[in-house]
């Protein structure tokens, strides 16, 4: 009678094990965004439901200084925070850390800093547009610094799992061409999925697969390979009537699993899966502020991974006590 408890006690657990799985595997997680929400004013990162149902305060340092906000962020699958933190959008020394925590660490910049500030995945360096030009690189809290590029109009945009740099080459950070190059700033080349060298504010997939985009000259959504085959054509972008002006930072992010992407519209977030499918308003109105709404990434959803630890702890003590009583029982006979 023991056996046969433990065994359903076990299958049992792999049954809600997998059906946790399945749904973590699913697309389960939280987009990480900011705006006005409760006069915080761009001072919070929230997470927000991926359902846009709810929404709570993921990341708010306290010791950010008086009168300045995330601005520029970059948050990759991990959780890992990198952001300017100024009254000026675009410049600023910046800070970083966990959301989830309020975990707030400081690095000044050799020189003043501009525009976006990315994470190079699986490294604990990030790429960013210095101020006096050109694209730099650095590992934050150390002395390792190097540059990409010179030019002063670059600014990088994404950087794919393989290393390839998305970076744009504007004129006074205006919109402009987009090209790709490798992470010692070598291998420099145009990137134009339309032929029209038009595509704007371009963000890699996590799996570095996919990347979507705005266009100068067409409104509308768009969806391409990193390798620059555009998706679906020209007439046929992944979410049409979007306006071609979304080129600010913050206006794009993709799911860890890279299946959904999450974008601002009409000062609203929507997401939508990559194969156009569930197109879906997340948020009606609740977030503005300096920048906002902004969304800045997505992590899985926590409460997700959670629910599959204490599962697992709880099965793995229930069995254990459940064993303790079989040996008991064995020896009391």
């Amino acid at each position: 009678m023991i056996r046969a408890r433990v065994l359903t006690l076990i299958v049992l657990l792999f049954a809600v094990v997998g059906a946790v799985c399945r749904s973590a595997s699913a697309g389960s997680c939280v987009w990480l965004v900011s705006g006005g929400l409760d006069a915080t004013n761009g001072r919070a990162i929230y997470a927000l439901a991926s359902d846009g149902a709810s929404s709570s305060v993921a990341y708010a340092p306290p010791a950010l200084p008086p009168g300045a906000f995330i601005s520029s962020a970059n948050i990759d699958a991990e959780g890992r925070i990198v952001y300017h933190a100024s009254n000026m959008i675009r410049r600023g020394e910046f800070r970083y850390g966990h959301v989830f925590t309020d975990e707030y660490l400081f690095h000044s910049y050799d020189s003043d800093a501009a525009g976006k500030v990315v994470w190079v995945p699986a490294t604990e360096e990030v790429l960013y547009s210095g101020a006096s030009g050109g694209i730099e690189a650095y590992s934050p809290g150390s002395t390792n610094h190097r540059t990409l590029t010179t030019n002063y109009f670059d600014e990088v945009l994404d950087v794919t799992p393989n290393g390839t740099v998305f970076f744009e080459n504007s004129l006074y950070r205006n919109p402009g061409d987009i090209f790709t190059m490798g992470l010692d700033g070598g291998s420099i080349q145009r990137w134009s999925p339309s032929g029209t060298n038009h595509e704007r504010n371009a963000c890699v997939s996590p799996n570095g697969q996919f990347v979507a985009f705005y266009q100068q000259d067409f409104d509308g959504l768009f969806l391409a390979t990193a390798g620059g085959t555009l998706i679906n054509g020209q007439a046929n972008p992944l979410v049409p009537n979007v306006p071609r002006n979304n080129e600010n930072q913050g206006w794009m992010a993709w799911s860890p699993d890279s299946l959904t992407v999450a974008f601002v519209q009409k000062r609203d977030i929507w997401s939508v899966d990559r194969d156009g499918t569930h197109l879906q308003q997340l948020t009606h109105g609740e977030f503005g502020g300096v920048e906002g709404p902004c969304v800045w990434g997505a992590v899985p959803e926590p409460s997700t991974l959670a629910g599959l630890v204490s599962i697992l702890l709880a099965g793995l003590l229930l069995a254990r006590r459940t064993t303790r009583r079989t040996c008991g029982s064995a020896r009391e006979s």
